[in-house]
Parts: C-alpha cells; structure tokens; sequence
C-alpha cells in the first residue's frame, strides 16, 4: 500500500465521520447509523464504477467509510451520553432493517467486486527489474 492510497483511506474515513455523528445525535439510532454509512458508502462505489468518468472504484473505501462511520457513532453516543441522552433501545423492527440492509448491501458488495477489474502494478523496465528497489534522497 504506498503513501497516497493511506491518505485516501483517511480522509475517506474522516469523511463519514460526521455522517454517523449526526445521525446518532438527530436520531439516537445506532445500528441504523452504521447501516446508512455502509449503504451510502457501497451505493457511492456502485456509482462510481457505473458511471466509469475515470475514478477507480475500490473496496478499501467502503471498508475507510464504514470505520468512519462507526467512529463518528461511538462519538456520538459518546455525546449523547454526556448530554444525559441516551441512544434508543434496539428495537427487534430496527434489527430486522439493519439485517436487511446489511444483506443487501453484502450482495450490492459482492456484485461490485465481481465487476471491478483486477488492478496489476505499473510494469517496470527490465533494467529497473535488476537494480531492484531504489530510494531517493532528498
């Protein structure tokens, strides 16, 4: 994994930390926070690869987005509670959706991996093949 793609993976991840932080805090519905940055997060990447304008599409950031969202949820309960609010009790109808979702969202995943092409490193000269690993100083 080289230096820009851990960049991307951050910021992705900070992008969707407001989204599970705002739901949690209008809503007070964990679960289906985490759910929403997953759906939302799968359903930009089916976009993306949809569309095809040149963007690469990758399953690392559904992974990136959906730690953001799960960071900005335990946040937000994490306000919640210091605001004397407590997040909602779990209710069976809202496992159901969150099951549902989640279910849903592992096939869109799956449909979206098997129609995204495998990427291959840049070839290389030879000549860089037999000097093997460089390093630039600056």
């Amino acid at each position: 994994m080289d230096v820009l793609s851990v960049g991307e993976a951050r910021l992705n991840t900070l992008l969707f930390v407001p989204l599970g932080l705002f739901t949690v805090m209008a809503y007070r519905r964990p679960l289906a926070a985490v759910v929403a940055g997953f759906l939302g997060s799968v359903t930009i990447e089916a976009a993306q690869l949809a569309i095809n304008d040149g963007r690469q599409c990758d399953l690392l950031d559904v992974y990136a987005n959906t730690t953001g969202t799960v960071v900005g949820v335990a946040l937000g309960c994490l306000l919640l509670l210091l605001l004397k609010r407590r997040p909602l009790p779990t209710t069976r109808r809202e496992l159901l959706w969150a099951a549902t979702g989640l279910i849903l969202g592992g096939i869109l995943l799956g449909v979206f991996h098997s129609f995204t092409p495998e990427l291959t490193p840049l070839a290389s000269s030879p000549q860089e093949e037999k000097a093997g690993p460089t390093t630039m100083l600056r």
